[in-house]
């Protein structure tokens, strides 16, 4: 399987702001500009796929098993 290659960059909210920065030591934290608590939920979110994202892609079912869960929330909560 092809290695993914997945950067902070590629998480950004719908108004296209960034969700993730990286500090200067090189690790990934929640955007400074997330601020309200939604954003910071979002931040939070992308933070967990970002640094748990090569494990869940060694299978494919692996992520359609979190696509299904983000749809269920979304469509039962």
């Amino acid at each position: 399987m092809n290695q993914i290659n997945i950067t902070p960059e590629h998480f950004v909210t719908a108004d296209g702001r960034q969700a993730l920065s990286v500090d200067q030591d090189g690790f990934p934290h929640v955007s400074a500009g997330m601020v309200t608590q939604e954003d910071k939920a979002l931040g939070e979110i992308a933070l967990a796929i970002y640094t748990h994202c090569a494990p869940l892609h060694e299978t494919k079912a692996n992520v359609d098993l979190v696509t299904s869960w983000v749809r269920q929330f979304k469509y039962y909560a």
